[in-house]
C-alpha cells in the first residue's frame, strides 16, 4: 500500500508539472514548421535622387512562421540614378486594413525593425539592408496558416559634395543612426542638412563653439532659416538651442530652445522660410519664468531671471545649435538650414 501510494502521488506531481508547462507554451494545435526563407531577399531600385528626398517602396511577404520564429532577411537596394545617395529605412505599413488574417495584426502580432541607419550608395552602386523579424512565442491558433505583407519605404536623399565644403566654423553632431552635414542646398548653394533616419531618438545638429562667453542680452540679432522636404513625416523644422550659463562658471546650467513650430505660423514644406529668433518664443529646460514646452516666452522673460545669462560651450560642442530628431518614434526627417546670425556674424556656408 505504501508503495502504490508513493507511486500515485508521484503521478498527480508529475500531471501538475504538465499542466504548468500546457499553460507556458502556446504553441500551434498542428506544429508549424518555420521556413528558411521568411524574407530570404528583396530588391528595391531607386531611380533618381534630389535634394529634398523621395520614398521608394517595395514590398515583403511573410508566411509559414511559427511562435517564437524570429530571424533576418536582406533587402538590397540599387541606385540607378546618376547622383550619390544617403538612404535609410523610413518605416513599414502593414497590410492589416486589407488582409483581416494579416500575420501584423491581432494582440500579438509579427514585428519587423531595422537598426541599418543611413547607407551611402554611390550612382551605379547596391547596399544591402537587414530587417528583423519576430512572431511572439504566445501566439495563439488564430494565427495558423495566416500570411502578412509589409511595404518596406526607403528614403533616399542626394549625398553631400565631395568637394570641400566651408562649414565656416560649424560642426556636425549625429546620434541614433542619423546623418547630416553640408551639401548642395535644394534650391542652389551650400546649405546644412538634416537626415534623422527611422531609428527613435536619431539626432542631428550643427554647433557653433565661438560664442562661448557672450551675454545673452548683448544679441543684436539671431536668425536663421529652414526648408523642410516634402517627404519629411512631420511639418516641424530645425530648431536652434543656446546652452546657457546663468552663474559665470563657465559651465552649461540650463538650454534655451527655439521652435519654429511655436511662433504662431505654419511650418511650410518645400520653400524656405525665414525665423527672427531674437524676437521669437523660447521654452526653458529649466522652465525658467514659467518658459515651457508649451509655454514658450520671449527671451526678456529670461533675462529679468537671469540678466547676466551667457551663452556657453559644453564638452559636446558650441552653445550655439540648429538641430533635428530626438523624437522617440521613428522620424526619418529631411530639413536644411542656411543664412544663419548671430549678433554681427553671418553664416551661408559659401
Amino acid at each position: 500500500m505504501k508503495t502504490r501510494l508513493t507511486l500515485s502521488v508521484a503521478l498527480i506531481v508529475l500531471i501538475i508539472v504538465i499542466m504548468g508547462f500546457g499553460v507556458t507554451f502556446a504553441l500551434f494545435t498542428d506544429s508549424a514548421q518555420s521556413s528558411t526563407s521568411a524574407l530570404a531577399a528583396g530588391t528595391l531600385v531607386i531611380d533618381s535622387v534630389t535634394p529634398q528626398g523621395a520614398v521608394f517602396s517595395t514590398d515583403i511577404h511573410y508566411s509559414n512562421l511559427a511562435p517564437g520564429d524570429t530571424g533576418s532577411g536582406t533587402l538590397t537596394v540599387i541606385n540607378n540614378g546618376s547622383l550619390d545617395a544617403l538612404v535609410s529605412i523610413s518605416g513599414f505599413v502593414y497590410d492589416t486594413d486589407t488582409n483581416p488574417a494579416s500575420l501584423f495584426g491581432g494582440a500579438t502580432p509579427l514585428a519587423l525593425s531595422e537598426t541599418n541607419g543611413i547607407i551611402p550608395i554611390s550612382a551605379g552602386g547596391t547596399a544591402d539592408f537587414t530587417i528583423n523579424y519576430s512572431f511572439p512565442s504566445d501566439a495563439g491558433n488564430s494565427y495558423q496558416g495566416n500570411f502578412g505583407t509589409a511595404t518596406i519605404n526607403v528614403h533616399a536623399i542626394q549625398a553631400p559634395n565631395s568637394g570641400t565644403v566651408n562649414s565656416q566654423g560649424w560642426t556636425l553632431g549625429t546620434g541614433y543612426g542619423a546623418g547630416g552635414g553640408f551639401t548642395s542646398g535644394p534650391t542652389g548653394g551650400t546649405s546644412a542638412y538634416f537626415v534623422t533616419g527611422s531609428q527613435p531618438y536619431g539626432w542631428a545638429e550643427i554647433r557653433n563653439p565661438n560664442f562661448t562667453g557672450t551675454q545673452l542680452s548683448s544679441l543684436s540679432a539671431l536668425s536663421y532659416m529652414t526648408y523642410v522636404s516634402g517627404s519629411a513625416v512631420s511639418q516641424v523644422a530645425p530648431w536652434m538651442i543656446l546652452n546657457i550659463d546663468i552663474n559665470d562658471d563657465g559651465e552649461w546650467d540650463d538650454l534655451l530652445y527655439f521652435e519654429p513650430q511655436d511662433q504662431g505660423q505654419s511650418v511650410l514644406l518645400n520653400q524656405w522660410q525665414t525665423w527672427d529668433a531674437l524676437n521669437g518664443s523660447w521654452w526653458s529646460v529649466d522652465g525658467v519664468a514659467g518658459m515651457t514646452s508649451v509655454n514658450p516666452k520671449a527671451i526678456s522673460e529670461y533675462l529679468n531671471v537671469y540678466p547676466n545669462a551667457k551663452i556657453v560651450n559644453s564638452s559636446a560642442g558650441g552653445g550655439v545649435r540648429v538641430a533635428a530628431g530626438f523624437q522617440s518614434v521613428p522620424w526619418n526627417f529631411v530639413g536644411y538650414a542656411d543664412n544663419i546670425t548671430v549678433g554681427g556674424s553671418f553664416f551661408d556656408f559659401e
